[in-house]
């Protein structure tokens, strides 16, 4: 091989990637400042401990918060954009729902589960997610002006579309109040975004009314 000379080794020195930072010293979410900042609002609710699982148990309307982003994370990415798109825009063709992307991240999450014989928590693997934070200014719908609130999103993957989409969703849908446009948003989003289970709904026009 010929020799390198010192320009050379610079040249190649500065190709080699840097080491990954530790896990200790990732970037800090945009949510963890506005949270220390206390410029969010909270939206925990004591009365939806644990994430709902839409496989098991039937959807109830209105939706809560667990339900809906478990939702988010199973509907096809074609059906989530169009039902954020048509969600932001209001009745003369504008948008009027504007929020802020705070994060949109990619990585391996691990899998973790309890071992049947030790009782001690198991890695069994890791899956590729992609998540999303985004800021909704609350100022626009006539509420506390000094505050923000967040919208949350995951999707199995790299799919940014559906994680941005899903994000934006989550803010428009958990705040369904009662009102028409708020009862469609979440019975659109629960019932027909996730291709296996709405199959059946549209499936059963082929059969006679009698049946």
């Amino acid at each position: 091989p010929l020799p390198r000379t010192p320009e050379m080794q610079a040249v190649l020195e500065s190709r080699v990637a840097p080491p990954s930072p530790p896990p200790d010293e990732a970037p800090r979410r945009y949510s963890e400042v506005l949270r220390h900042r206390e410029l969010l609002v909270d939206r925990r609710d004591p009365s939806d401990p644990e994430p709902a699982d839409l496989a098991l148990h039937p959807v109830h309307l209105p939706a809560s918060r667990s339900a809906i982003l478990s939702a988010i994370a199973t509907a096809e990415t074609g059906g989530l954009v169009h039902l954020w798109y048509r969600s932001i825009l209001g009745p003369d063709g504008y948008a009027n729902e504007h929020v802020t992307l705070g994060d949109v991240r990619y990585g391996r999450l691990p899998v973790r589960v309890t071992h049947p014989l030790t009782g001690g928590e198991v890695t069994i693997g890791r899956v590729r997610i992609t998540d999303c934070e985004c800021v909704a200014h609350l100022d626009e719908r006539g509420e506390d002006a000094s505050r923000f609130e967040l919208g949350y999103a995951m999707a199995l993957g790299r799919n940014e579309r559906k994680a941005i989409a899903g994000s934006v969703l989550d803010v428009s849908a958990s705040r369904a109040d009662g009102t028409r446009d708020g009862d469609a948003l979440q019975q659109i989003l629960m019932l027909t975004t996730d291709g296996l289970a709405s199959n059946g709904f549209l499936e059963h026009l082929k059969l006679p009314h009698y049946v």
